[in-house]
């Protein structure tokens, strides 16, 4: 090997590819690559073609016709936006004083709820998924069944 060609390899393992870029960069960088197969999805929904043909041969909305003529799909939606608005109201009218009171206020069990409101965000949901499947299971829960078939 030259000595251009030892230069060259010492360079890549002494200084990473992203040291040159600022954290600002890297963000727009992960960003693109996160965004990538939503954009893909989006111009598929207005493809023409019944297939995922790339380019697309022509844009259509016809898809989003047949989806809103279908009752199933409005009946789907609807009950979604209602959970959606139901869950959001929810969670307004007892989080927010929930956290003020936690942020502002010390009482006997504060830190127990401050353990208990962030341990969605500690455990991770395939754990709790799979932990609440084994309690529905072992409780033979209403629910079981529909949990095997999707197993």
């Amino acid at each position: 090997m030259s000595t251009f060609g030892l230069w060259v390899v010492e360079e890549i393992v002494r200084k990473p590819l992203l040291d040159d870029f600022t954290a600002f960069e890297k963000h727009d960088v992960v960003a693109v690559f996160m965004a990538a197969p939503i954009l893909v999805v989006v111009i598929n929904a207005f493809n023409i073609s019944a297939y995922n043909a790339w380019p697309p041969p022509g844009l259509t909305l016809s898809w989003f016709q047949k989806a809103l003529s279908t009752a199933g799909f409005i009946t789907g939606l609807w009950r979604s936006l209602t959970v959606a608005i139901f869950a959001t109201l929810t969670i307004i009218l007892i989080g927010i004083p929930t956290a003020y009171a936690i942020s502002r206020f010390r009482f006997h069990g504060c830190e127990l709820l401050r353990a208990i409101l962030f341990a969605p965000l500690v455990v991770p949901r395939v754990v709790l998924g799979f932990g609440l499947f084994i309690l529905f299971v072992t409780t033979r829960s209403q629910y079981s069944a529909r949990f095997r078939a999707l197993h």
